[in-house]
């Protein structure tokens, strides 16, 4: 929780006015700061559906306001979203669970229950009919189907697909939602009613939810396997995440997880070791960044960054060729190949010069960059 309130109040302040200070006047030229044929983050969050590995359960509407034409809709729409997962407790497998309610709740499948493509399209949503009452009770049983086979390294998912929402259980509902979302799960909604439920939209994780079926239905079963591989995308525990939303969706995704090492080191050192836990020296490009990275150190703190001069320029630890700098005045200075960053006035920095081999005067404290767990990477170290 403190970590989270840090990372928070870090970027809260990205649009605070910066005047008055060194860090207004233009950064001088002290050469490039590029080379780097790419970009190590590309390949983050990538989304490979065959491989998403969640803990997944489906809670369906089935009652008189669904329908049950749109409810025999809503066993198609699942089915073909499950069709390209692959079934089990592997990595890089998914366990899948379906409950049907209404003033009653159905265990439709268990997870256990779908493990190839004959079981995925042999199953039948029931329509139990009657009045969507027990939304709350079927929201704490999908989360306990969750918890009972919780797996390492693994996140929790839970779909609702409803047309309706009982405002006289909402705040029983929003509790059992919010307890869920606090043990890390993913809350997605996808709202059948024609112009959406301010309710439903509410249930939902920021970005995860959908009124596909009324707006685009053509997109539904791609918009929710999207969905499901930006919840396979996090990072292991403790490890900090520096979580930025997408400009289309919402969904706030981690570029990167960050591992702050308990004692100093110089640079060299430091370096070799997040390297062997298959990262780097924490890079940074942009504002955004800049305050997040102070976040995570103590108040005044040096920092190494992943910079080092090679030749005549300067190479970012992720391969980036991108020139941003918060060089201090008077820096780099010749001779002294590595960077460090400090905090100076709020959650304002600078970055100075220094030598990358002397324990004496230069051991200081460092973040290791590594790559969040997705559906193409296995972040188990």
């Amino acid at each position: 929780a403190m970590r989270d309130a840090l990372v928070l109040a870090a970027l809260s302040l990205v649009a605070v006015a910066q005047t008055g200070g060194w860090w207004d006047q233009p950064t001088p030229d002290y050469g490039d700061v590029s080379v780097g044929p790419s970009d190590a983050t590309a390949g983050y969050c990538a989304c490979n559906p065959g491989q998403i590995y969640l803990d997944v359960v489906f809670i369906v509407d089935t009652s008189a306001d669904m329908t049950s034409k749109t409810v025999g809709d809503a066993t198609a729409t699942i089915q073909s979203t499950l069709i390209p997962l692959t079934f089990g407790t592997s990595l890089y497998q998914s366990q899948v669970g379906i409950l049907a309610f209404a003033d009653t709740v159905e265990i439709v499948k268990n997870f256990g229950d779908l493990r190839n493509i004959n079981d995925v399209f042999g199953f039948q949503l029931p329509y139990l009919g009657g009045k969507a009452t027990k939304m709350t009770d079927a929201i704490k049983q999908a989360s306990s189907i969750i918890s009972n086979n919780e797996r390492e390294f693994t996140r929790g998912v839970i779909v609702l697909l409803s047309k309706s929402f009982n405002q006289l259980d909402a705040t029983n509902v929003k509790e059992a939602v919010e307890s869920f979302k606090d043990d890390g799960g993913i809350f997605i909604t996808i709202d059948y009613a024609k112009g959406g439920i301010k309710g439903l939209e509410e249930l939902a994780t920021t970005g995860y939810y959908n009124n596909d079926p009324s707006t685009n239905p053509d997109a539904l079963n791609m918009d929710t396997i999207y969905a499901l591989c930006d919840a396979n995308c996090f990072c292991p525990d403790g490890l900090y995440p520096y979580n930025t939303p997408n400009a289309q969706t919402g969904r706030e995704v981690p570029l990167g997880c960050y591992h702050v090492a308990d004692v100093p080191s110089v640079y060299d050192a430091a370096a070799n070791n997040c390297k062997n836990q298959k990262g780097f020296v924490a890079t940074v490009h942009d504002d955004d960044k800049n305050f997040f990275l102070v976040s995570v150190f103590p108040p005044k703190a040096r920092y190494w960054l992943g910079l080092k001069r090679n030749g005549g320029g300067y190479e970012w630890a992720d391969q980036s060729n991108d020139g941003f700098t918060y060089w201090a005045p008077g820096n780099p200075i010749a001779g002294q190949d590595c960077v460090y960053g400090q905090q100076q006035t709020g959650f304002n920095s600078a970055w100075f010069s220094a030598p990358c081999t002397d324990p004496l005067k230069y051991s200081m404290t460092y973040a290791c960059q590594l790559r969040p767990c997705d559906t193409e990477y296995d972040c188990r170290v």
